[in-house]
Order: structure tokens, then sequence, then C-alpha cells
């Protein structure tokens, strides 16, 4: 069913273990467009989260636990719209 808008944590809660793991896969999911968008804002406020795998220029690794809550939550939101267009899309 749908969500409502009492459903949706707030951005200031922690995000549950579950939530990251959840998150985590979520995020390999994602379009490259949007990994690239989301991967670009992680950096610009957090350059030490964003780890690049030697050989793989496109290996990128966030490590999500050293994310603040609000970030955590705004990559979650991210998420929830890119599939949420992607549901519309495929109906």
């Amino acid at each position: 069913g749908k969500r409502a808008l009492e459903d949706i944590p707030n951005e200031n809660t922690p995000m549950t273990y579950e939530e990251k793991r959840e998150l985590s896969a979520n995020m390999n999911k994602l379009p490259g467009k949007k990994v690239g968008q989301a991967i670009t804002a992680i950096h610009e406020k957090f350059p030490k989260v964003v780890l690049q795998n030697g050989d793989d220029p496109d290996d990128i690794e966030i490590d999500i636990n050293l994310l603040d809550t609000a970030t955590l939550r705004w990559l979650e939101s991210l998420v929830r719209e890119t599939f949420a267009k992607k549901k519309k899309r495929a109906a």
C-alpha cells in the first residue's frame, strides 16, 4: 500500500542496521546517472567516505556507516523516488 507521510521516518531519526543494509542494497540497483549524483553529493560532504577501487575507477565503495543521519535519509529518499518512478513507467 501507499506509505503515509507520518510513516516516513524523520530525517533526524538514526537509521537501524537493517535500514542501512537495505539502503546499501538499493544503492547498488540505481541507474548509473543516479549513482553518480549520489556519489558526487556524498563526496562533497564527506570526501573520506568515498573509496575508489584502485584497478577499476567505476568500482566505488561508500562506507555508509560514516555518513550522518541526514545524508542517509537523503539517500533513502533518492532511492525511493527513483524506484517509485520506475514502477509508474512499468505500470
